[in-house]
């Protein structure tokens, strides 16, 4: 008898001073040893609970891959209650951001990498979406900034690190009105 193989990817993991958090798993097409299965999600899967930053911040991404990604995208969107749809599949909540504003950036082609971000409090989710020889797929994260007693920063600074230690600096800026 033939066992099914199980073809899904690796969740990544997010670290925020000192805590992780294992992503959600949204679309993919994945190829396991013997067949592939490609997979589309409604939306963007993230844990319960967020991990909790005070900005700015690093966050350190670890994907739990063999090889680097051929090619890799991070997207910051903020996001409310109103965005989360009324699923409960594999205890994540899920996420409607195809239509809100978010931020992209392409940080180091790198396994693991250091991203500093700067960003207004709110809640966000961050989306992972990386491209390699088994396949792609798209990962989500949950992270709630908390106000530092400080006025809103008028900039969101994003400085990608990779294991070389070398950087890739991106400025950008996030409002309040991408809800």
């Amino acid at each position: 008898m033939i066992s099914q193989e199980k073809i899904e990817p690796p969740p990544a993991i997010l670290k925020i001073d000192g805590k992780e958090q294992i992503s959600g798993i949204g679309s993919y097409c994945w190829k396991g040893t013997w067949n592939a299965l490609c997979v589309d999600m409604i939306g963007i899967p993230t844990v319960q609970e967020p991990l909790i930053a005070s900005s700015p911040f690093t966050a350190h991404l670890r994907l739990p891959l063999q090889e680097p990604p051929s090619e890799l995208q991070f997207n910051i969107i903020q996001v409310t209650e109103q965005d989360e749809l009324n699923l409960s599949a594999r205890d994540w909540r899920w996420w409607n951001i195809w239509e809100l504003q978010g931020k992209r950036l392409t940080p180091p082609l790198e396994r693991e990498s250091d991203i500093e971000l700067s960003l207004e409090p709110g809640l966000y989710v961050l989306n992972i979406e990386a491209w390699l020889e088994k396949g792609s797929v798209s990962y989500g994260f949950l992270v709630e900034v908390q106000s530092n007693g400080t006025s809103a920063l008028p900039a969101t600074s994003v400085s990608p690190v990779n294991q070389n230690g070398t950087s890739n600096s991106v400025n950008f800026t996030i409002s309040r009105g991408l809800q």
